[in-house]
């Protein structure tokens, strides 16, 4: 996956963008907004479009750590037109989204150049329909079939991750020739699904920047009250010329940018390093005589963060990482910022050698229980047969950029896995960390024999296989900076100094097993898993307190708890099991509103299932502040809006129907959703509130439509009508205003 970008092919960019790229023309930005004051992407985290020649401008813009990125830009090229959106929920169309269907409309008629366009679209949801109510010509697109689509029709609309190789010269010919090229994708999504780098191994980034465009990792929020307002002061300083010219005016001295516009120029030129294709040649020399300079150095550390006031240095560690992607393992050298994060191993800690067996059954990540040293070269031999099937070592278990952030308390992007193409691999890290065997999903489950050379041991306990006596006396003493407690269902991550303080490892392991197996029976699915879930804590994460994903991310404050069996029976762990909640959610009976709703009955679940709590496990959702809150909630009018933006008011909805019919009803409905026929399922927001009602209403033998209808839950009357029969049911103590 990271194959450079032939020489030919980088030089043919540099003089594509330099010479076949035209300037934007006045009215352009207005017809693709007319009449649109906010674009929304309902359930959507569009990531941001990098916009940087002279014939490119932004379109929309997306926040981004208090700064905004593009979400959206457009170019000439040639005679025709590109439009570049990062996500297609963007371009989609649908009851929640009416305001869409004209900025849609907008954006293929601007690539068109005409009114009436005669337009193919591939996929992107009720976009289709929506282009032929305003009248416009629409066929299907498949990508087999583009090189016949492309004669017939002005516009194209395409997700980006369908074009490839081979279809580079027929959309440059198409375009150059007057065709327009509509591209939509969500980058992070790319990054997570394929494992890929966007500047060298997506096909559609090398034909998008010929015009000044291209993906670019990272998520952008919204900003406005449901979406992305096309305010066009959120477009300032956007453009990474733009931006680059004003921070190159501000180190002369000539102009003094204000801290504002330090944190704004440094984040799109950061986002710019990370996204445009090898081989752009007008920016990139300035860039690198900027982050030449004393005071481009960035070493960040906790105590010692790099702030957006300092732009050179951020803008430096973007090269770094450009610059160190593919060294020569003996030519990598330990950062110095890796000493404070994630930490260094001991000089006179042992490298060793060591045998593993991994069961490649179980796909992603396999713990070793060791540690790569910064700086330091890991020999890793595999079996020739596995050579080049799409095994990787990854070292470093800490996976969150927090390139967004305005403070950087670590360097912005610590762990790395290499692609174990030859029977003997020789990899290196600048930061160090754990290591990892990830298996490629869909493997035939036998043994694969790997050994590594080189590392640190590091606290390693697996439930059931190592001898406690052994952890208690030199296990957990190993000198690694960072351990982890391993079991079939869940991997806790912890540095070293917190496992070598606790003596029963045995327990820990048992009460996370029964977190696991709790949330398996809520959800409806089997215990047995085909891989564990992961929790690691880092000093600073991508987003929140913590978040969901493969691995949960918490901060290093949570590991104590996480560690502690008593308090975890005593107390619970809210956070630790709604984000182990967020694992575990299905889209089917999880609507608008309720993201962040139907996560915590997992928590409530486990809190009364594993642990020994007094209370639910979180103040908020009290019987007390419940019955407060929901008094409040209907004589303020039982507001939908209010029920969908606050998570523990809609908490309580279903707090009811567990206190009446109890968490075996609920395990139930969920697995009606799972055994359910694709074409049975909900599709969109309006069908997921009508099922979740009928089908709960069906199962426990009671009429919810009042119950919905008292808390200003919208169901459709066909829906009511599907229940009728049955007897309806309120809670007996339903408030009376």
């Amino acid at each position: 996956m990271h194959s450079r970008v032939p020489l030919m092919a980088a030089l043919l960019l540099c003089i594509l963008v330099a010479c076949a790229s035209s300037a934007p023309q006045p009215g352009d930005l207005d017809a693709l907004l007319d009449g649109v004051s906010e674009v929304t992407a309902p359930g959507s985290i569009p990531g941001p479009v990098c916009v940087f020649s002279d014939g490119a401008f932004p379109v929309l813009a997306g926040a981004s750590g208090g700064q905004r990125l593009p979400l959206a830009g457009a170019a000439r090229l040639g005679e025709g037109r590109i439009v570049a959106v990062g996500h297609e929920g963007l371009l989609s169309v649908a009851g929640e989204t009416p305001g869409n269907s004209k900025w849609a409309v907008n954006v293929v008629r601007w690539a068109a150049g005409a009114e009436q366009p005669r337009v193919a679209v591939q996929g992107h949801g009720n976009l289709a329909p929506a282009l032929s109510d305003a009248g416009i010509q629409v066929t299907g697109l498949a990508p087999a079939d583009l090189a016949e689509v492309l004669p017939a029709a002005q516009v194209v609309v395409l997700g980006a991750a369908s074009i490839g190789e081979d279809h580079l010269p027929m959309l440059r010919e198409y375009v150059q020739s007057g065709g327009g090229l509509v591209a939509t994708l969500c980058p992070w999504g790319w990054m997570q699904v394929t494992g890929g780098d966007l500047q060298r191994d997506l096909p559609a980034n090398r034909l998008l920047a010929e015009a000044g465009l291209a993906f670019a990792p990272g998520m952008t929020g919204g900003t406005g009250p449901s979406g992305y307002l096309t305010d066009r002061s959120n477009l300032e300083l956007c453009h990474a010329g733009e931006a680059l010219e004003a921070i190159e005016a501000h180190a002369r001295g000539d102009t003094e940018l204000a801290p504002g516009e330090l944190a704004q120029v440094s984040t799109v030129l950061a986002t710019f390093m990370r996204g445009v294709p090898e081989g752009e040649s007008a920016l990139m020399p300035r860039f690198r005589a900027l982050c030449a300079t004393p005071e481009a150095e960035c070493t960040p550390t906790p105590d010692e963060p790099v702030g957006s006031d300092r732009p050179l240095a951020r803008l430096a560690a973007t090269l770094y990482m450009q610059d160190t992607a593919d060294l020569p393992a003996e030519d990598v050298e330990a950062h110095a910022s890796a000493a404070a994060f994630p930490g260094a191993a001991p000089e006179d800690a042992p490298r060793v050698t060591e045998a593993l067996s991994i069961d490649t059954s179980v796909p992603d990540w396999h713990s070793t229980g060791l540690y790569a040293p910064a700086g330091e070269v890991i020999e890793v031999r595999v079996p020739e047969a596995w050579a080049g099937r799409g095994l990787q070592l990854r070292i470093g278990c800490h996976t969150d950029g927090i390139w967004h952030h305005d403070q950087w308390r670590r360097f912005p992007e610590i762990s790395r896995s290499y692609p174990l193409d030859g029977p003997i691999s020789r990899v290196a890290s600048p930061f160090g960390g754990l290591i990892y065997v990830v298996v490629p999903r869909g493997q035939d489950g036998t043994e694969l024999d790997v050994q590594i050379d080189g590392a640190v041991r590091a606290p390693l306990y697996r439930h059931g296989v190592t001898d406690p006596a052994e952890w208690a006396e030199t296990i957990r003493h190993a000198p690694a900076p960072w351990g982890e407690i391993v079991t079939d269902k869940l991997v806790i991550a912890a540095p070293s100094t917190a496992l070598r303080d606790l003596e029963d490892p045995a327990r820990l392991a048992s009460f996370w097993d029964d977190v696991m197996d709790a949330c398996a029976d809520l959800a409806a699915i089997p215990r047995g898993r085909s891989r564990p879930e992961r929790y690691v804590p880092d000093v600073q994460i991508s987003a929140g307190y913590m978040h969901s994903g493969y691995p949960i991310m918490t901060h290093l404050d949570a590991v104590d708890l996480s560690l502690d069996v008593d308090r975890l029976m005593t107390d619970g762990s809210w956070g630790h099991f709604h984000e182990m909640g967020h694992n575990h959610q299905s889209g089917h009976w999880t609507f608008g509103g309720t993201t962040e709703v139907t996560v915590n009955l997992f928590s409530l679940y486990i809190g009364e299932t594993v642990c020994d709590l007094a209370g639910p496990g979180h103040e908020a959702a009290s019987s007390d502040a419940a019955r407060q809150r929901l008094e409040e909630y209907l004589a303020n009018g039982a507001s939908f809006d209010q029920w969908k933006s606050s998570p523990f008011l809609a908490l309580i909805m279903y707090q009811q129907l567990v206190e009446e019919f109890g968490w075996e009803t609920v395990m139930d409905v969920f697995a009606e959703y799972r055994s359910a026929a694709p074409d049975e399922l909900p599709r969109s927001d309006d069908e997921k509130r009508d099922q979740w009602m009928v089908r709960f209403s069906r199962h426990v033998g009671r009429n919810l439509g009042p119950f919905f209808d008292a808390w200003g839950v919208p169901v459709s009357d066909q829906a009511k009508a599907e229940i009728a029969e049955l007897e309806p049911w309120m809670p007996a103590d339903w408030p009376r205003t």
